[in-house]
């Protein structure tokens, strides 16, 4: 992320007028300076520079759903949506935001818009096991979830659906998958965030908290989402966890 933010200011320093270049800059002051009012800035000299650049409208759009800005991230996501109708992860990423609203069962309609354009799009599947399992439908939320692993055969997936396996009463299971994730990450990255998720299912909230920790450190763009992600709310009420929002510059 250095090399990036030296490379978007190096290009900046280049052409002052480069709307890609305020956008990279925006992304970076976002996920690893945790500026929410500089890389907001970035973002609108971008959009203000080049308006049809979906990129832009699109993490900016991301960057106020992070902060509880819900109606301004939409009309962003909506805008990246028109101006780029054929990309998956600007759709999906308008659901996340319906999620993170709180607003289900519209999430989940779009979710199902997105699938029908690409089938075989793993994060619009992930995502809508995402929605059904919030909304307490843990069977669906388990078939999508473990459609999505097959989609992608990566790891991200299982945190989530370790996490519905808890909820749904199937801690076996969840135990299980959980052991086989930290064999998992002997041999390869696994993200903290994933076996957090299933410490949250099994009501383990200090092994939990460890992982959020652990993301946060790391910089992951997930982290950027712990003020507003629905499945971490049985956290919220710890003072680590606001501890984590306040360093992140993050609303509680």
């Amino acid at each position: 992320m250095p090399q990036a933010k030296a490379a978007a200011l190096r290009a900046l320093e280049i052409d002052d007028s480069l709307a890609e270049a305020h956008t990279a800059l925006g992304f970076y002051l976002s996920n690893y300076e945790w500026d929410r009012g500089g890389s907001e800035k970035e973002y609108r000299r971008a959009i203000e520079l080049k308006p049809t650049y979906a990129t832009a409208h699109h993490w900016l759009g991301a960057d106020l759903s992070n902060v509880k800005r819900f109606d301004d991230g939409l009309v962003e996501l909506r805008r990246a949506e028109e101006l780029d109708p054929l990309s998956p992860i600007i759709d999906t990423n308008l659901g996340d935001t319906l999620v993170f609203a709180r607003r289900y069962d519209e999430a989940i309609a779009q979710y199902k818009r997105t699938l029908v354009r690409n089938p075989s799009f793993g994060s619009a599947h992930r995502a809508l096991g995402w929605a059904y399992g919030l909304k307490g439908m843990y069977p669906e939320a388990i078939a999508e979830t473990r459609t999505a692993i097959e989609l992608r055969n990566g790891s991200s997936g299982k945190g989530y659906l370790g996490l519905w396996l808890a909820k749904y009463g199937k801690r076996d299971q969840a135990v299980k998958l959980l052991g086989e994730l930290k064999q998992e990450a002997t041999l390869g990255y696994v993200q903290p965030y994933t076996l957090a998720l299933i410490h949250i299912g099994l009501g383990d909230k200090e092994e939990a908290l460890n992982g959020l920790e652990k993301q946060m450190l790391g910089r992951s763009e997930t982290a950027n989402q712990y003020a507003v992600a629905p499945e971490l709310d049985d956290l919220r009420s710890e003072p680590r966890f606001k501890e984590m929002l306040k360093r992140m510059n993050l609303p509680e």
